[in-house]
């Protein structure tokens, strides 16, 4: 009886151990950093048109909020000042 007591609960112990993932106590591997790559491309933006401007004579645009970018990028104008 208590050869067949020792054989079940060795049993159940190897059957515990491989349900939690195995009884090892080596570290699990270490995982590598997640590597992002830079975005320099902003979603798209846009702005409202002014209407009756006069030609000629500076206006303000609204102010925008540019997005979708996660790294330093240089800027330019296009039929504008």
């Amino acid at each position: 009886m208590k050869r067949s007591s020792a054989l079940l609960f060795s049993t159940l112990s190897l059957f515990g151990l491989a349900a939690c993932g195995g009884g090892s106590s080596s570290p699990s591997e270490p995982k590598p950093p997640l590597v992002v790559a830079d975005d320099t491309t902003p979603n798209t933006f846009s702005f409202n048109p002014i209407t009756n401007a006069l030609r000629a004579t500076p206006h303000e645009s609204e102010t925008v909020t540019i997005s979708g970018i996660n790294a330093a990028t240089s800027i330019s104008i296009e039929n504008g000042e």
